[in-house]
């Protein structure tokens, strides 16, 4: 339950926006740092609650995983998509994608700051983050389909479903 107060917390003014690699992370919100992540590498489960952590600590850890893991996987639809697209377009995909992590790190950044100074601060920038990378991952993967989607959702685009999550 906790999980879903502190997302729908993060959720507040987000505005629908999208995902980056994680080497856009920010040395103010190190996603991807060692220091800040759980020395495991394994993934998180389907069924992680981040929100049920012990502590304040291991949930900013928590979700900073999950960012990273939501990162890596818009990255992979991105070189599945580059692989897809003619040389023009895919310079095109590169272009807008830098603009996009731009206005992502701003926007979460922002979002963040509302919390500013309290051990929360962390969670609400990593939720922002994983919000962010849901919304462009589902801008995108219908551009994997026949007429970008115009017929619907295909099989390379459902490999991009969020998990618990149908197709739309």
């Amino acid at each position: 339950m906790k999980y879903y107060f502190f997302l729908a917390i993060s959720l507040v003014g987000v505005v629908a926006c999208t995902s980056v690699s994680p080497k856009a992370a920010t040395a103010e919100f190190p996603l991807a740092q060692e220091s800040t992540l759980i020395q495991s590498t394994a993934p998180l489960s389907a069924g992680a609650n981040c929100g049920d952590s012990a502590s304040q600590t291991l949930m900013n850890q928590c979700f900073a995983r999950e960012a990273k893991q939501d990162l890596e996987l818009l990255d992979a639809l991105i070189r599945e998509l580059g692989g897809k697209l003619g040389a023009a377009q895919k310079e095109r995909l590169e272009e807008v994608q830098s603009q996009w992590v731009k206005y992502r790190d701003a926007h979460c950044k922002w979002q963040a700051a509302f919390f500013e100074g309290g051990s929360i601060q962390p969670t609400m920038y990593s939720t922002c983050i994983i919000e962010s990378t849901w919304n462009r991952i589902s801008e995108l993967k219908l551009d994997l389909c026949e007429g970008a989607g115009m017929t619907g959702t295909c099989e390379a685009s459902k490999r991009y479903d969020r998990p618990g999550l149908t197709s739309r």
